[in-house]
């Protein structure tokens, strides 16, 4: 059966009865046909589909087409970082990139993946994704129960032992199996070699498991028909075994799936298991613990619930959000308050803060929820500038003196953010070096990958490139094995930074588009839009897609309005945005550097010299703006700022900035490319090519200007950035110049000029816009598209279109 994933409310994901392994065959080869014609879709097949085999069959069809697959399974995770790298690198020029996700047992996923494939969608950013997602266990032919090998019902002496291995899963454990038995496990050798002769169980590495998934089911479900004297006894056996080894995976599996259950333990045991279990499977230790509420005492009730928040909407679960919302409304006790506020302050900055306030007025609160309550407030207000000396002077006294774990970690996060803002990148980086995740047992909660995430922009900006791509994989890594996929998106618009950074548009845009759709399908969008609509775009600015840009500025425009912590990058980039599209700049556009909070809010009115979320980029492209824009007053503020920045930590990269801002001023040109070098040298694709830009304007001597503009057009071509090489050919033509020739991305034989404008129709812009987008005349637009049509032997701009997302490899001028 055909069945759209869970949560999914995306129109374009299909739905369709499927009756039959033949049909379903069909659907997945139809899948492909409208992934080669440039529309995803979302399939799931049942567990009685024919297993892995279709998802098989799939790759080959994609493989075919030249389409690149991505295979999602138990040993592999959804690499979302992998994943958007793909899509941006799968097709050149503007050609619909297009990508198969085949997952292979979604229920036997890590939970983190399962988390993101269930908000999977069939458009992620440019790209068409088609998702099939086969629900069975990995090696699942699919056939019915009673269709279990006959060996099943022949090895009646192994009952109990089939029975307890069945309970652990997979992979089988023999020191688990014969911990659960209470038997030696040289014992167990006669019993293993008999399974596996029978064709039971098989080598799984070092371990055993069920060769059929069927074998399994059926084992349990004779065991509940009494085929097993001793089930209820052995069940328990196993689940004492999982705990007292610490095993959290196989235990959050078995509880998960239903094969297991925490209800026949004590309630201290229970709540015990789950956190346990939340070190692998936030998610399903969030459930179990819901369950044990009731077994609890009135004194244990909220902090249990505490933890059960915490571990739901670290999880990424969709719902998750919307079931706890209410508690920041009030009324509820201190720990559920602060673990709501914790789990969510990032997204909803001003509604944790006053949700936590009225606590900090009162009293009867614990030192240990003082400090955490306290913290909470610190980093808050830092966030949206309004925290002051003597806030931190007690927050520091207060954690130091309870010495809690989670309170030590918001102080750390609102330190970087404070220091970062006096403009010591240094001391801010000590600040945020948090292990990834906190030790187990002291947090599930966000502080450790907001910490990784100031610590990659830190770096990076630092001039460490290498490191910032270090701590960011490793940041990833360890959010998959915790299962908290909430801390995916924020990690998705990091690399989307880093890859803008090293001047790879396409992936930036890509990383940044799926970081936004992952966020509003947790249905926490907050936690990323204002950032990610502000990298979007910087990077649609440049490369001219003025169609998305448009519909970034609603998003922009509710930042501006109710993201009080992101206020002032919200307001930036509707100043960059309005540029771009040619309306009048708001009168918060120009951005002094003075309102903001870590992301830049409405604040005190003492001076931010660095935004962590926003980075030496921002600050640069925004200098930039103020100074091409004839706004020398602005743009000599935020010089102030990189000077500072340079004095107060070492950095070849801040020094480089330095030299780069001062040659523009100065008119210095060595200066500039000096810069140039310095950021080619160390990664910084992004900020050489605005250098090189800024060393043609700022050479006096006509041939060499002539030269180095010309430079700086090849070299924003090169990175997609259409825009920007447009823009420099428009002030080419005022000098007297020639466009000089380009390599063409689209394979289609046009001239530079020809493909900026095809690349600007393939992303949907009208000939009004495309003239915008490129300073050009809405008539040169016109010619250029007949010129265009008449090159490659169409007839019209859906037929354009088609032409440039088409597959065929033989494609060409003068067809």
């Amino acid at each position: 059966m055909l069945d759209p994933p869970p949560g999914t409310t995306n129109g374009a994901v299909e739905r369709e009865e499927v009756q039959s392994s033949e049909t379903i065959g069909a659907a997945v080869s139809a899948a492909i046909a409208q992934l080669r014609a440039g529309r995803g879709t979302v399939v799931h097949l049942d567990a009685d589909a024919r297993g892995t085999a279709l998802l098989d069959q799939a790759e080959r069809l994609a493989a075919d087409a030249g389409i690149p697959t991505l295979r999602v399974d138990r040993g592999h995770p959804l690499d979302t970082s992998r994943l958007y790298d793909s899509i941006a690198d799968s097709a050149p020029g503007a050609a619909t990139p297009r990508i198969l996700i085949t997952v292979a047992g979604l229920d036997s996923l890590a939970p983190a993946s399962r988390a993101l494939v269930a908000v999977a969608r069939p458009k992620i950013g440019p790209a068409a994704a088609a998702w099939i997602v086969h629900l069975g266990e990995p090696g699942d032919p699919g056939a019915p129960d009673d269709a279990a090998p006959d060996a099943v019902t022949t090895t009646t002496a192994d009952d109990d032992h089939l029975f307890a291995a069945a309970l652990l899963g997979r992979p089988i454990d023999a020191a688990d199996l014969a911990a659960a038995l209470d038997r030696p496990v040289a014992s167990l050798l006669p019993f293993f070699r008999r399974a596996m002769d029978a064709g039971i169980l098989v080598e799984d590495d070092s371990d055993l498991r069920f060769a059929d998934p069927r074998v399994r089911r059926r084992v349990l479900s004779d065991a509940v028909g009494d085929a097993v004297r001793s089930a209820d006894d052995l069940h328990d056996r196993v689940v004492r075994r999982l705990i007292d080894a610490g095993k959290s995976a196989a235990l959050a599996d078995g509880v998960r799936t239903g094969v297991l259950t925490l209800d026949r333990l004590e309630p201290a045991g229970a709540v015990a298991a789950c956190e346990l279990m939340s070190a692998s499977d936030p998610a399903t230790a969030a459930v179990a613990l819901t369950r044990v509420l009731g077994r609890l005492p009135a004194s244990d009730l909220d902090a249990v619930a505490a933890r059960a928040a915490t571990f739901s909407l670290q999880s990424g679960v969709p719902t998750a959000y919307g079931d706890y919302a209410g508690v920041l409304d009030g009324g509820a006790g201190p720990a559920l308050t602060f673990a709501v506020a914790e789990a969510t302050f990032a997204a909803v900055t001003q509604k944790a803060r006053a949700a936590v306030a009225p606590l900090l007025a009162g009293s009867g609160l614990t030192s240990a929820d003082r400090a955490r309550l306290s913290g909470l407030a610190l980093v808050a207000d830092t966030y949206r500038g309004l925290a002051t000396d003597a806030q931190r002077h007690d927050v520091d006294a207060l954690v130091h003196a309870t010495g809690d774990a989670r309170a030590e970690g918001l102080r750390r996060l609102a330190e970087a953010l404070f220091e970062a803002e006096e403009g010591d990148l240094g001391a801010a980086l000590r600040a945020a070096t948090l292990p990834m995740p906190l030790p187990w047992g002291a947090d599930q909660g966000p502080v450790w990958w907001m910490a990784a995430v100031y610590r990659t922009r830190l770096l990076a900006d630092l001039g460490r490139t290498e490191d910032a791509e270090a701590v960011l994989t490793e940041a990833v890594a360890a959010a998959h094995r915790a299962g908290q996929a909430q801390a995916i998106p924020p990690l998705m618009m990091m690399t989307g930074i880093l890859r803008m950074d090293a001047g790879r548009l396409a992936a930036a845009a890509v990383h940044a588009e799926g970081a936004l759709q992952l966020g509003e399908g947790m249905q926490l969008p907050g936690l990323v839009s204002t950032n990610c609509a502000n990298l979007l775009t910087h990077v649609y600015r440049m490369t001219g897609d003025l169609v998305r840009l448009q519909e970034l500025r609603a998003a922009l425009q509710r930042g501006l309005q109710e993201d009080d912590a992101r206020a002032e990058t919200a307001a930036r980039a509707l100043a960059f945005a309005d540029d771009a599209l040619g309306f009048d700049r708001p009168a918060a556009a120009a951005g002094e550097g003075t309102a903001g909070g870590g992301n830049g809010g409405k604040g005190a009115s003492r001076t931010r010299h660095y935004w962590i979320a926003r980075g030496l980029s921002d600050v640069i492209s925004t200098f930039r703006f103020a100074f091409h824009g004839a706004d020398r007053a602005s743009a000599l503020r935020h010089f102030a700022s990189i000077e500072l920045l340079s004095r107060t930590t070492e950095s070849i990269l801040l020094r480089a900035a330095v030299r780069h801002c001062s040659g523009l001023l100065d008119g210095d040109a060595g200066a500039i490319r000096e810069a140039q070098a310095t950021y080619l040298a160390i990664g910084r694709r992004l900020l050489a090519a605005q250098a090189g830009e800024d060393v043609g304007l700022a050479t006096s001597a006509p041939p060499a200007r002539e030269d180095a503009l010309h430079a700086a057009a090849a070299t924003w071509t090169e990175l997609g950035a259409h825009r920007e090489a447009a823009r420099i050919a428009q002030l080419l033509r005022t000098m007297g110049s020639r466009a000089r020739a380009d390599d063409s991305s689209l394979g289609l034989g046009l001239t530079a000029a020809q493909e900026r404008v095809a690349q600007a129709v393939l992303a949907g812009a009208t000939n009004e816009q495309v003239a915008r987008a490129l300073f050009l005349s809405p008539n040169t637009v016109s010619v250029h598209l007949s010129r265009i049509y008449a090159k490659v032997g169409v007839r019209s701009r859906g037929e354009l279109i088609d032409l440039i997302r088409s597959p065929d490899p033989a494609r060409g001028a003068g067809r």
